[in-house]
């Protein structure tokens, strides 16, 4: 089966990444879902089962949640805009929110270093209770 006109085309992967991604990356990312009859029938049933009452319940509890929230976008984004990033910050306690330029869903493979960058900082800010850091 050719995967190169499914995964460039929008509704596959060309509007997650900014920067075009190598075919055998994307072809591992689907080949599972393909191959295995086991795997193709746990999706369906997860996608079947997703209700967006479930999603818009979840999110009246975003303010009750009282962890450290770290949230790492991507500036390039038109599927969720950086406007949802801020957005879900606001609606959390103590939330981080990095933009990323040249990044899109997939921030950790658009800019990697970044996502790492991001993570590494926000950790070293917050040394977990009794640690000798």
């Amino acid at each position: 089966m050719r995967f190169e006109p499914f995964i460039r085309a929008p509704f596959g992967y060309r509007d997650l990444t900014a920067t075009k991604l190598p075919t055998d990356l994307l072809r591992s990312f689907l080949a599972p879902l393909i191959n295995d009859r086991g795997i193709r029938r746990d999706a369906m049933k997860f996608f079947g089962a997703t209700d967006t009452r479930d999603t818009l319940a979840a999110a009246t509890k975003l303010p009750e949640l009282d962890v450290p929230a770290l949230l790492v976008w991507g500036t390039a984004d038109t599927l969720f805009p950086v406007s949802d990033a801020e957005r879900l910050r606001d609606a959390l306690k103590d939330a981080t929110l990095v933009k990323v330029p040249d990044a899109k869903v997939f921030v950790a493979l658009d800019q990697p270093d970044a996502v790492a960058k991001a993570i590494t900082e926000f950790v070293a800010a917050r040394p977990l209770a009794g640690s000798t850091r």
